[in-house]
């Protein structure tokens, strides 16, 4: 069985933005998009999720369960990449291309 691992690399958005009125937008009223860039590169949206804590416990449950893919936590509200989880360990496709072949012989 193949397990892989992740690396954590968190960006937090260094300013919160005002909505309409002057009031601050709080982390729980927020919208997070969770992504996935599995081994072809291709980037697909997974689910979104309001709230910074729910989001961050989310992304983690969905990388837990599927090792092979990258994923991204990313807020529109701020426009940037809060969080990813970064495949670290290799696929099972290329440690199957890097096993020592037998000669025939």
């Amino acid at each position: 069985m193949l397990t892989a691992t992740f690396e954590r690399i968190t960006f937090l958005p260094s300013k919160t933005k005002h909505l309409s009125g002057g009031k601050s937008a709080m982390p729980d009223a927020i919208k997070y998009d969770i992504f996935k860039s599995d081994e072809t590169k291709v980037l697909l949206r997974v689910e979104g999720v309001e709230g910074l804590e729910r989001a961050m416990n989310r992304i983690d449950e969905i990388a837990a369960n599927d090792p092979t893919s990258d994923y991204f936590l990313y807020c529109a509200e701020v426009g940037k990449v809060i969080r990813r989880l970064q495949r670290t360990s290799p696929s099972a496709d290329s440690l199957a291309d890097e096993a020592p072949s037998k000669k025939a012989g």
